[in-house]
Formats: structure tokens, sequence, C-alpha cells
């Protein structure tokens, strides 16, 4: 099934402290410039110093792609995460590290809340075991939280994930299950991009109530039959499904509307069919 998917956040950061080596030390107290061991330790610890306050020159987070989103779950600020199950059960995660904060709720006919030390790291683990990584398909980071958590993919509903790293990176997916016979048309398209430039373009389409528009900042709005063509021409040029990452998906409507990726710093989109599947994905960029 063709399916557009929208969205919506890792990076590492490396930090080093490097001083002088034993060798180095042993050969400055045998032969010490002018005779003075001493000079030599205030400039040893200022490199130590210089060293820990910022990132070493050719470090991995130096050299990151800020486009691309790797999963680390150290570097994972807040986490959230909805399932809602077919027998009506709903689950909701929500972990926040920098305010050191968690708490999991969960209904069924009764509303059950679990917070405090021993739920932070309870999430903690489930973090260190998925992989929510920017070119992994959509159907595998379902499936991880899913089988972390036990619970049958044929019984799930609804699924909502959006994570947020220390880097300022975002990286969230929806999935909704379809209410009706399957279908292939696309009854409801949102994508919004923001660029680097600040600019925005922002794209709504709605075929039940007929209301077509696409606005941009930089270049002449489109409505009605203008912007319905326009959204179709890029729904027809996108095949979307689950089997797709996020990354093939963001690339591919770029590609679509022939925005380099460079210029992007904040994209999401979400479409709803006419079976009611929701797919939806987003992908902001670190600062």
């Amino acid at each position: 099934m063709k399916i557009l998917l929208s969205i919506l956040f890792s990076s590492v950061l490396i930090l080093g402290g490097c001083g002088a080596t034993d060798t180095e030390q042993d050969t400055a107290i045998e032969d010490p410039p002018n005779g003075d061991v001493q000079d030599e330790l205030p400039e040893e610890e200022t490199e130590a110093e210089e060293n820990i306050d910022g990132v070493q020159e050719g470090s991995d987070s130096e050299n990151r792609d800020p486009l691309m989103f790797t999963y680390d779950p150290i570097e994972v600020k807040e986490f959230e995460l909805q399932i809602e199950l077919l027998t009506n059960e709903e689950w909701s995660y929500d972990f926040d590290r920098g305010a050191n904060e968690a708490e999991i709720e969960y209904e069924n006919g009764s509303d059950s809340e679990r917070n405090g030390a021993e739920v932070f790291t309870e999430i903690e683990a489930l973090l260190g075991s998925i992989q929510i990584d920017h070119e992994r398909s959509l159907t595998e980071l379902i499936d991880d939280l899913l089988s972390y958590l036990e619970i049958d993919r044929a019984d799930l509903k609804e699924l909502d994930v959006q994570i947020a790293t220390n880097a300022g990176e975002k990286l969230g997916f929806k999935y909704h299950l379809a209410e009706t016979g399957q279908s292939d048309t696309i009854d409801e398209f949102d994508m919004d991009i923001e660029f680097v430039s600040r600019d925005n373009w922002e794209y709504e389409y709605d075929l039940r109530d007929q209301d077509f528009s696409v606005e941009y900042d930089n270049q002449d709005n489109l409505t009605g039959q203008a912007a319905q063509e326009e959204m179709e021409r890029i729904l027809s040029e996108v095949t979307i499904n689950l089997d797709q990452s996020i990354g093939e998906l963001k690339a591919a409507f770029l590609a679509s509307i022939a925005v380099d990726q460079a210029e992007l710093e904040k994209w999401s989109f979400e479409v709803e069919f006419e079976d009611r599947t929701k797919i939806a994905a987003r992908f902001d960029r670190s600062n």
C-alpha cells in the first residue's frame, strides 16, 4: 500500500580530556626546560581544561552530519510513547532526562500511574534496548518497541513516538491502523517545512472537504485546483509504506519539490487514508 509518511528527532557528543602522557611527564621531570619543573604544570592543566570544556578537533560529534539522526540512548533528552490496542488498553510513557522525571500511565477501564526513580530506570532500559534510527524502516521501529513491551503486533491500534536529543534533534513517527477496508486513497495530507533561512512552506490537502492550499514565504501561494494538482503531483512521486525509513521518506518528499536537504531545518508530514490509516513523521535537525 502506498502511504505517505509524515512526521517527526540522535547525536553523539564525545568529550575528551587529554594531558601529557606518563612518558612525557617523566621526560619533563628529568630534563625540564630552564631547570624548572613547575613551569610545565600550568600549561599542562590548561590544555586539559580546554579539551574537557570543548569537543576535540576531528571528533565524531564535530564531523556528524546534521541531516542524519543516529540513535544513542544516552543522548535521548526527552521521550514520549503512546500506544493504544484494539482491546482498548492504552499505554503512555513520558521521560525527561534533564528534569530527571519519568512517568508511565496505563488505562484499561481504570487508570494506573507510576513515576519516580524506578520508572526512570525502567524507561532508560527501554531506550537502551531499542533502536529508533533515521534510516531504519517504520516496520522495524514499530516491531522493536512492541517486541520489547511484549505486545502482539496484531493487537496494535495506534502508536506515536517522539524523541528529542541533547543536541536539539527531534525525530518522531505515528501509525494508526485502518478502521475500515483497506484503501489507497488519500483523504488528508499535511506537510510543513522550515528552512535554515527561516522561510516556511505549508501544504494542506483535504479531499473530503475539497480544501487545498500551499503557502510559501518566498513565492506566490497556491489555492484551489492549482494547490490540489501540485500536492497530487507530489503524492504520485513518493511511494510511502511501512517498509520506508524516515530518512527515505524525507529525501523523497524533498526531491519531489526540488528542495536541497542541506537547506532543511524542520520537516514533518501526516497522511490519512480513506480507510483511516494514518502515518506521520517528523525530523528537526540539530541546532
